[in-house]
């Protein structure tokens, strides 16, 4: 049964990609539409990529899709799949060499009643705007997030719930668009609200470990120093100092702490990494918003990074 949907899938893709090589640009919505969780969810599995790399590596590859001309190269020898998976690694991999760039890219993000990706085009940026959910931020641009539209204004309450509750208005637009009733939305609130503190405690734990790492990193170089003040005749190296540096007049129990310097330092930055990207900014995952919202993950993605930027910019506006 698996392998007859497989074959189906693959069968739509090659008609629509068929209708992109004779010219039909309606069709390009269609594969995204049909392709959107693929290309959002490539560089996660296959790379180990955050959810929020995740959404700047598909705008990248929607930018590089879009007009249809890498699509209408497929000769149709292998599974679409797995020509499609070949374009998204090689896309992956452009990225990752010119991720430091700014580029301007177009997105498709306009949804219909239900929710499903239509072909209206929007300019944004791929480049992650600085934007920090702090608390007390929130009370600066209510009113201007009341501006927004509903679809708008209920992603990002939901997305980041943690820190803003929807009102009963919209828990009305999203029991109707979703189908369910207000008590079932209410309870699935509660999860996404225990889904939320659960990050916020990782975050806390994450914090917990910098310090213990900070402390211990200072306390070995206590002690190295402390053999270097005794041993004035042997040079500090300190720019040398590797997991894997060595000095003939310098015994093996300082070597030894040298190295586990270098290694807690490496830790550190990489502690200090995951710290910025969840640092105050508890947001629930797309997986979780993706039914609720009716849309893909991909979409969610570009769509929640449009209604950032405009936040970002009308608050600079203030």
């Amino acid at each position: 049964m698996a392998e007859k949907k497989v074959d189906e899938r693959d069968q739509k893709a090659r008609a629509i990609v068929e209708r992109i090589k004779n010219g039909e640009q309606e069709a390009i919505p269609e594969f995204f539409k049909l392709y959107s969780d693929d290309i959002y969810n490539f560089s996660i599995r296959f790379y180990n990529f955050t959810e929020s790399e995740a959404g700047d590596v598909y705008l990248y590859a929607f930018e590089h899709l879009k007009d249809g001309r890498k699509l209408s190269s497929f000769k149709g020898k292998s599974r679409f799949s797995t020509w499609f998976h070949s374009v998204l690694k090689n896309l992956t991999i452009d990225y990752l060499r010119t991720q430091k760039e700014k580029l301007r890219t177009t997105a498709y993000v306009k949804l219909d009643s239900k929710g499903n990706l239509v072909d209206a085009l929007e300019n944004i940026s791929d480049e992650s705007p600085d934007f920090t959910f702090q608390e007390e931020l929130f009370t600066q641009f209510r009113d201007l997030l009341e501006s927004f539209k509903m679809p708008q204004r209920v992603l990002f309450k939901l997305a980041y719930i943690h820190y803003i509750d929807l009102e009963i208005d919209e828990m009305q637009w999203l029991s109707e668009e979703n189908g369910a009733s207000i008590g079932d939305i209410a309870k699935k609130l509660v999860e996404l609200k225990e889904l939320a503190l659960k990050k916020e405690k990782d975050v806390k734990i994450l914090e917990d470990k910098l310090t213990m790492n900070f402390q211990q990193l200072g306390a070995i170089e206590e002690k190295i120093m402390a053999y270097f003040r005794d041993h004035p005749e042997i040079p500090i190296e300190r720019t040398k100092w590797t997991e894997n540096y060595s000095h003939p007049n310098i015994n093996l129990q300082t070597l030894e702490k040298i190295h586990s310097l270098s290694r807690k330092k490496k830790r550190r930055l990489n502690l200090l990494t995951q710290h910025k990207k969840g640092r105050l900014s508890i947001r629930v995952p797309y997986r979780e918003l993706s039914d609720l919202m009716g849309s893909s993950k991909g979409v969610l993605s570009v769509q929640l990074l449009r209604i950032i930027e405009k936040l970002n910019q009308s608050m600079e506006k203030q």
